[in-house]
């Protein structure tokens, strides 16, 4: 068994659409995915379609964004991708994306930074996350995305707005609800203190969270 559990496509911020996804990962070999975009199941019935095709085991999975100021990502695997309280979380918190990209662009704009709106949902297409505006930035104030990110949209820089809050507990229940976990996500990006991470991710045992994401780039 080869698997990947956390994958984004052109339904949130990633590169290639749910179908070319799948299909790729079935060329290298992998045999069971979880679709994981951010607060948006809208790719998994595409992806399921091309999982059948080539014969790879698809898990229906979500990136749920919690927090504020400091982002928690909580993944859920398994749940029901119909559920209408899971459709309603990701309608609304698309919504609010959607918001929080206009206020970001107008920030950057009244700092000399001329963006268009229409361009970042241009290449949003789904779910417009910062990732977008960071790739609008390369084409004339950035070198890479990364770079966008630590010259404009990192927390103190002017193009930063932070999420709406969703406490860990609501993701959780939310995930449960639907008959799947809740997994807390790359918990390394956290940039906390061993001891204050070990306490936390107790406190959410408490509230639902059933796992921790192990492997990660950034771990």
């Amino acid at each position: 068994m080869k698997a990947d559990l956390h994958l984004h496509s052109t339904a949130s911020d990633g590169t290639l659409e749910p179908g070319e996804l799948v299909a790729l990962a079935a060329e290298l070999g992998f045999t069971h995915l979880a679709l994981t975009d951010h607060d948006s199941v809208d790719g998994l019935a595409r992806a399921t379609d091309a999982a059948r095709d080539c014969g790879v085991t698809l898990i229906p999975g979500v990136e749920l964004s919690c927090g504020a100021q400091k982002e928690i990502h909580i993944l859920g695997y398994g749940f029901d991708p119909y559920d209408e309280r899971v459709l309603e979380f990701c309608r609304t918190r698309t919504m609010e994306r959607q918001e929080r990209a206009a206020k970001m662009v107008r920030q950057l704009c009244e700092n000399g930074v001329e963006i268009s709106l229409d361009r970042v949902m241009e290449l949003a297409r789904g779910v417009v996350a910062r990732p977008h505006v960071a790739r609008v930035l390369v084409a004339g104030y950035a070198n890479s995305v990364s770079s966008a990110f630590d010259k404009y949209l990192l927390p103190g820089k002017c193009g930063y707005v932070p999420k709406a809050e969703v406490k860990v507990a609501e993701a959780a229940k939310l995930i449960a609800g639907a008959g799947g976990v809740a997994v807390l996500a790359h918990p390394m990006e956290l940039k906390m203190g061993e001891m204050t991470l070990e306490s936390l991710v107790h406190e959410w045992h408490g509230q639902g969270l059933a796992g921790i994401e192990v492997y990660h780039p950034s771990a």
